[in-house]
């Protein structure tokens, strides 16, 4: 059966990859280097429900600077209420926070960091054997770029779009007008995959694209239709599978 659709657009993160350790894991053995200590767990409870609270808190509009600028916040914050009495993390970190930051926000762009899904590769190989271009559509900064590169995705893409470059954020359904803009092709020709039902399906949706939820972890919203695996997207795109 033939594929209706000329290109796919993908998420990364949960999507494409994950982290190879908790955050908090992480966190924690680059403050120790810096002669602060707090429990993996701790903090690791913290950073997540910061960035529940905070996911979604920059603007549509965002650059390089707005983008770092909020993950200094988050990580600062993480810090602070971590058990630590609120301290100011300079305080904590003898005045060096903003060089442990820098040294975390390198270990974040570093591809022993992340893992690669086992369905991706196979799966990005199929959708090429079928004539599909492929693009990167992510709420990331220019780290992205270097990080793909890294874990060897780079390759597998027509281009990688960050919303740090484009200047909008998803679900913002501009980030998805530039991406269709360097494609050159119109929404309908076009899907995309990802793991957040506001970031990309409503994003998505709302850009004319046709999405496609992936819920590797059962979380998504009952009743939203859904992919498990990558390797599902092939006969999806065909009209051969049905998502569920």
């Amino acid at each position: 059966m033939d594929c209706p659709y000329k290109a796919v657009l993908f998420d990364v993160g949960q999507t494409l990859i994950c982290t190879a350790r908790a955050v908090g894991e992480v966190y924690v053995e680059t403050a120790e280097r810096f002669g602060v200590h707090v429990q993996p767990e701790t903090l690791n409870e913290t950073f997540n429900q910061l960035w529940a609270e905070r996911r979604n808190s920059l603007h549509a509009g965002t650059n390089e600077d707005l983008e770092r600028q909020w993950w200094y916040d988050l990580v600062a914050d993480s810090f602070a209420c971590a058990g630590l009495h609120c301290e100011p993390p300079k305080i904590m970190f003898q005045a060096r926070f903003d060089n442990f930051f820098d040294e975390l926000f390198d270990i974040f762009m570093r591809p022993e960091t992340w893992c690669v899904f086992n369905d991706v590769l196979p799966s990005l190989d199929k959708l090429r054997d079928m004539g599909l271009r492929l693009a990167v559509v992510s709420n990331w900064d220019s780290r992205l770029e270097v990080l793909l590169g890294g874990l060897g995705l780079a390759r597998q893409f027509d281009f990688i779009l960050t919303s740090a470059r484009a200047g909008y954020r998803k679900p913002d359904p501009r980030i998805f007008q530039v991406a269709l803009a360097r494609l050159g092709l119109h929404a309908g020709e076009v899907a995309h995959v990802g793991d957040s039902y506001e970031d990309d399906f409503v994003g998505a949706t709302n850009a004319g694209i046709r999405p496609v939820l992936i819920d590797r972890h059962l979380r998504c919203p009952a009743g939203i239709p859904t992919i498990r695996s990558l390797e599902e997207l092939p006969q999806l795109l065909t009209g051969a599978g049905v998502a569920g």
